[in-house]
């Protein structure tokens, strides 16, 4: 048996999830409620259809319903906005597979009949890129919490990469600390 457990704070009576265990905050009223999910969503897949959240506060039984529903969970994704190259709300789906899973790079194939969203079930963070066959697309933040990208149908390449724009700063600051500390030395023993 395949499990994963969450920790939530509101009761929740959906379908695929079962109440475990539930722990006492020390807050009058508040308990956080641990539930096993029967059948998690797999690290990667093509939602066949999306809808678009709402703004404002995040809607907590909409999210739980579209990840956890049952067979439903793959079929659809929550997405920001509207989907740019497909209506995402009519396609096929597809099969995903992961070639290599790294901290910096994550690399699937990626075969989808009718194009769809590819989620990847890994922590949305805007300095990820991903590429479809080589050419740059733009990351969705899918499931409010996750990565994903628009796919056309077809086989696919696509490559998640994490580039962090506070790394080369960082690396840019190093290195021009380092020169200035040399050239001071080369100054202090000339004179």
């Amino acid at each position: 048996l395949r499990y994963s457990r969450h920790i939530l704070l509101n009761e929740l009576d959906v379908e695929g999830l079962r109440k475990v265990r539930s722990f006492d905050t020390g807050i009058a009223g508040a308990e956080i409620i641990a539930y096993e999910i029967d059948r998690p969503l797999p690290r990667a897949y093509i939602a066949s259809g999306c809808e678009v959240m709402e703004p404002g506060p995040l809607p907590l039984q909409q999210v739980v319903e579209t990840m956890w529903d049952g067979e439903r969970a793959r079929e659809r994704v929550i997405l920001e906005s509207e989907p740019q190259r497909t209506d995402g709300r009519d396609a096929a789906g597809g099969e995903v597979s992961i070639r290599r899973y790294g901290d910096l790079r994550v690399e699937l194939d990626a075969r989808s009949g009718g194009g769809g969203i590819l989620v990847l079930n890994t922590s949305y963070y805007p300095e990820w890129e991903v590429y479809v066959d080589g050419e740059r697309r733009p990351l969705l933040r899918t499931n409010y919490a996750f990565m994903g990208v628009e796919l056309e149908p077809g086989v696919h390449e696509v490559e998640f990469v994490y580039r962090p724009i506070s790394l080369y700063y960082g690396t840019a600051i190093s290195i021009a600390t380092l020169m200035l500390t040399l050239l001071l030395w080369l100054y202090d023993r000339r004179v």
